[in-house]
């Protein structure tokens, strides 16, 4: 036992959602940062109740026989890779876990039907979006980097990063350069406090890199004298800058400075044309998995099916479906996810969009027709609130349910297993190798 009161010595037996690993002592329940199964570690508390305490590692005292070295060199300082240290079936393993639990605990489910993960196609270089902020060392060297992964005022400075494809990387070093950043990363500074960010975004379809420079209320424009040297970069096909509007509903407003707006994407047989500040999936290769799951889910479409794409985004799955003759109505609330879904080229069979929230458009009756099918891919949050009871009156044969959250997934089932659904399949895939984060694909059948 450590003879510092603040420190406790603990055995980690599992890991968590969110990653965290678990240990028991003393009838309380710890979740520590850092700690992987089989760790014996010293550990700190970060915030206690009762019952559960949340803290992070100090020092590992008897290592994992599961542990690897990581290939990064700045892994346990950034946290943006928790379980980079695990090999990736091991990665896997854990996430089915984590499923199970959650279903068992929260829907209360007893051997629920789920599969083992789908591996993304690469376990490094697959990200094809990444956020750097901007901070200064003691000595006011620019920084470009990560949050510190237990003291967030502290930057961690970054000169690659291994899930980032080889193109970003290369852009991430040139940009650095014209920052003032230095040439290799590791330095621990002071993150900016104006909310200067960084953001590389690099099609899977192309390869172009869009350079976009975010700020927070004034616009941040990066070293102007450079945009057009930094927008013939080998690789760039573009530089952009995104001020974040204020108040809640302040939006973004989006300004070109070199080259063009946008990246083009291809996913599930589609071309869209993504904006600078419109979501697209960050690992395209591993979402074409969640695509073909919901294709193969959906069975058999007759020419006319009506189907509900439900947070449809650019309508990734609406597009899909419409190919296979499926009428399909798109609801998403985002209109520029809306825009570029429109624009989309592919099927000739084109989905029809709805900008609108989903509950207002399901109380208002929703489509005219009975879907057939209804796909819902709601953001990490779940469901809003109702928004499952309607999805259940609506009556459809078949409900599938794509989730980047097992938690609010468990609770969002409830309601609509109450309702008369039962699940048939749900498919765990692994669209972010290295992190605790894992996406389902789940098929409900009514009666």
């Amino acid at each position: 036992m450590s003879e510092n009161p603040n420190l406790v010595e603990l055995d980690i037996t599992a890991l968590a959602a969110g990653g965290r690993g678990v240990a028991r002592r003393e009838g309380k329940v710890w979740m520590v940062e850092g700690a992987v199964p089989g760790d014996r570690v010293l550990a700190t508390a970060v915030r206690e109740r009762p019952r559960l305490a949340e803290g992070h590692t100090v020092r590992i005292l008897d290592q994992s026989a599961q542990r690897r070295e990581p290939v990064c060199g700045v892994q346990g300082d950034c946290g943006g890779c928790p379980w980079m240290v695990l090999p990736e079936q091991d990665q896997r393993d854990w996430k089915r876990r984590v499923v199970l639990d959650s279903l068992e605990r929260i829907a209360g489910l007893t051997d629920p039907p789920v599969e083992p993960v789908k591996p993304s196609p690469l376990d490094l270089a697959y990200r094809g979006k990444a956020e750097f902020s901007t901070g200064t060392d003691e000595t006011g060297t620019v920084l470009v980097g990560f949050r510190h992964n237990r003291q967030p005022e502290l930057l961690v400075d970054v000169a690659e990063c291994p899930v980032i494809p080889e193109t970003a990387n290369r852009v991430l070093k040139e940009v650095r350069l014209m920052l003032g950043a230095p040439e290799e990363g590791g330095t621990v500074g002071l993150a900016g406090t104006r909310g200067r960010r960084l953001v590389l975004r690099q099609s899977a379809h192309d390869g172009g890199v869009l350079v976009i420079f975010r700020g927070q209320g004034r616009e941040w424009a990066g070293p102007r004298r450079d945009m057009e040297k930094l927008a013939k970069t080998p690789g760039v096909v573009g530089v952009v800058a995104l001020t974040g509007l204020p108040g809640r509903r302040g939006g973004v407003r989006s300004r070109l400075l070199a080259g063009r707006d946008h990246l083009v994407e291809a996913l599930g047989g589609t071309l869209f044309k993504v904006p600078a500040a419109t979501f697209f999936q960050v690992n395209p290769a591993a979402a074409a998995i969640l695509v073909d799951q919901v294709v193969e889910m959906a069975g058999p479409v007759a020419n006319g099916d009506p189907v509900l794409d439900l947070y449809g985004g650019v309508g990734v799955f609406g597009w899909a479906l419409a190919a296979k003759g499926a009428r399909v109505t798109v609801c998403e609330a985002d209109p520029h996810a809306v825009a570029v879904g429109r624009e989309g080229v592919g099927s000739p069979h084109h989905p029809t969009f709805a900008c609108d929230d989903v509950g207002r458009f399901l109380g208002r009756g929703g489509p005219s027709q009975r879907p057939r099918l209804v796909v819902a891919n709601p953001p990490r949050t779940g469901f809003g609130k109702g928004v499952a009871g309607k999805i259940a009156g609506l009556g459809s044969e078949r409900v599938i349910m794509v989730s980047c959250d097992p938690g609010t997934l468990a609770r969002d089932l409830k309601p609509l297993l109450a309702a008369g659904y039962r699940m048939i399949r749900l498919v765990p895939v692994d669209l972010f190798p290295q992190t605790a984060h894992v996406e389902t694909v789940t098929l409900l059948q009514r009666g």
